[in-house]
């Protein structure tokens, strides 16, 4: 018989929160700073949704992935900071960072695609509703293994997933490197077993919500888990 150890998860649609409590526990890997070493950030620069020229203007000046870099975190860090640093760093430029609104990176700007385009930013796949000058290390909103997502849209982020006056706060997958879930997801299924081989030591475990305004948390007990790191 193929030994396995068990997960029971529990999602909480309303607050898009997730937590997983082990029935049998096993080693979890856990990532320890030096007082000066507050880690790093994950940020990726992408434009997935212009890659045509629309109507009257001309193509987009490059799609894909431009930056996908790990940025240390120092106290002064804040979101915007770090994607301003990535995309520096990688040898591209960009306006706004300095005043808290990118509207161009790497010759792609805002209007550019349409009426309805622009760059956009989510923190951990939450596209937050604060600006992200206000996601700092300072104030602990902003901490090493958070992900940075700058991604360009056409449409003020609906092809993005992202629905300003949508209400419904169901959860879209659930996925996991490892193990099986059980029963097989459901967005109105809120309790899983993952089941996972025995002696797994750690495993990536991430939801995404149906609407990304609303903010998806993943715990294990009291520990949050990471969105780049695994646990």
């Amino acid at each position: 018989m193929t030994n396995v150890k068990k997960f029971t998860a529990k999602v909480t649609a309303l607050l898009l929160a997730l937590s997983l409590a082990l029935l049998s526990v096993p080693q979890v890997s856990f990532t320890v700073f030096a007082d000066d070493d507050l880690g790093s950030v994950r940020v990726i620069v992408e434009n997935t949704t212009f890659t045509e020229a629309v109507s009257g203007g001309e193509a987009p000046a490059w799609t894909g992935t431009k930056v996908d870099k790990w940025v240390s975190l120092d106290k002064t860090s804040s979101a915007m900071t770090c994607i301003k640093d990535a995309i520096e760093s990688s040898g591209f430029t960009q306006l706004g960072a300095d005043d808290g609104y990118i509207s161009e990176i790497a010759g792609l700007a805002a209007f550019d695609g349409g009426s309805m385009s622009g760059w956009m930013g989510t923190l951990n796949d939450w596209f937050t509703n604060e600006g992200l000058t206000a996601y700092t290390v300072a104030n602990g909103k902003l901490a090493s293994g958070d992900e940075i997502r700058m991604q360009y849209t056409v449409d003020w982020g609906a092809d993005l997933g992202n629905d300003w006056s949508g209400t419904d706060t169901s959860l879209k997958a659930i996925s996991s490197d490892y193990g099986t879930l059980s029963p097989e997801f459901s967005a109105k299924t809120y309790n899983y077993t993952l089941t996972v081989p025995f002696g797994t030591k750690s495993i990536n475990f991430r939801p995404t919500a149906l609407n990304k305004k609303f903010k998806t948390v993943s715990k294990i007990g009291d520990k949050t888990l990471s969105l780049t790191k695994p646990t």
